[in-house]
């Protein structure tokens, strides 16, 4: 579907009589107040001009994509402490193996055993041939 946009402004603006006795209403169109040194001539009698009005500005919606929160996942501290130690035997540092099973947890964060969290971690690694 195209979204149209207007070809022609039909603008009306209301204004009350000055005269504080009285409340009559005028509506003038937008090219009635774009002229310089136009005048109205109220039923009271009062004669007025409305401030000239330079130009009145369309301003479209913008299209804003909402917000999806990201929770972020992090790894139970516990799951974290048993499973750390498991990979640091393998050799990694203790902050290689925390960032490692970190990683894998948010992305399998159904996991609540820590034998399948080391494994799944070891299995992630990318092994390159020497």
């Amino acid at each position: 579907m195209k979204l149209q946009k207007p070809i022609n402004l039909n603008c009306h603006l209301e204004y009350r009589c000055p005269n504080n006795e009285c409340y009559y209403t005028h509506w003038l169109s937008l090219k009635e107040t774009q002229t310089k040194n136009f005048k109205v001539v109220c039923e009271c009698g009062f004669i007025f001009k409305p401030k000239q009005i330079k130009s009145l500005d369309v301003v479209y919606e913008e299209k804003i994509e909402p917000k999806t929160e990201t929770k972020e996942i992090n790894i139970p501290k516990e799951l974290l402490n048993q499973a750390s130690p498991l990979l640091q035997q393998y050799g990694f540092t203790k902050a290689e193996a925390d960032n490692i099973l970190s990683k894998t947890y948010k992305n399998n964060p159904f996991l609540t055993s820590t034998i399948d969290l080391v494994k799944l971690s070891l299995q992630s690694l990318e092994i390159k041939n020497v």
